[in-house]
């Protein structure tokens, strides 16, 4: 074990780096993506005295989400704060109803909802898409953990929802 733990010590500068690469491909490609990744990088540098954000696998996924693309392949993104911490808090943005999803439209156009895991549906070339997004029972007027999913469709640069809770 002692032997193990300077290798992976070794490690962790790689990790860094690998999330820099992240983080500048996202600022550089998505301008809105970047900017909510400098202000939660903000916010929990500020709120937890020196905190820096954590970023896992899974926490950016490229999707078209509006159908734009009519399904040649994705053109927008999601940032998935259920796998983004920040170092000092890692419940910051996390609770009992989940993280913040952030879709964020190639036009740059972005919405967030609280919730857990998110998929779209797609209904044909050249038509919107629907993302259904697993949320807290309480926004479909009951508990915790009663089945709840969200409806999102984004068309022309706006959010569509038939609830408007958040």
């Amino acid at each position: 074990m002692r032997r193990l733990a300077p290798a992976l010590l070794c490690l962790l500068p790689l990790a860094a780096q690998a999330q820099d690469d992240d983080t500048a491909w996202i600022a550089e490609t998505w301008p809105a993506g970047g900017a909510i990744l400098e202000e939660a990088a903000q916010r929990c540098d500020t709120e937890t005295e020196g905190g820096t954000l954590v970023i896992e696998g899974g926490a950016f996924t490229e999707e078209d989400l509006d159908g734009s693309e009519g399904g040649m392949g994705p053109d927008d993104l999601v940032i998935d704060f259920n796998h983004i911490f920040c170092s000092r808090a890692a419940s910051l943005w996390a609770g009992t109803g989940g993280a913040p999803v952030h879709f964020v439209l190639s036009s740059g156009e972005s919405a967030s909802w609280t919730g857990w895991n998110w998929g779209v549906v797609r209904h044909g070339p050249y038509t919107p898409n629907v993302i259904l997004l697993q949320r807290h029972g309480i926004v479909c007027d009951s508990f915790g953990a009663a089945p709840c999913v969200t409806a999102i469709v984004a068309e022309d640069g706006v959010f569509y929802t038939p609830i408007s809770a958040d």
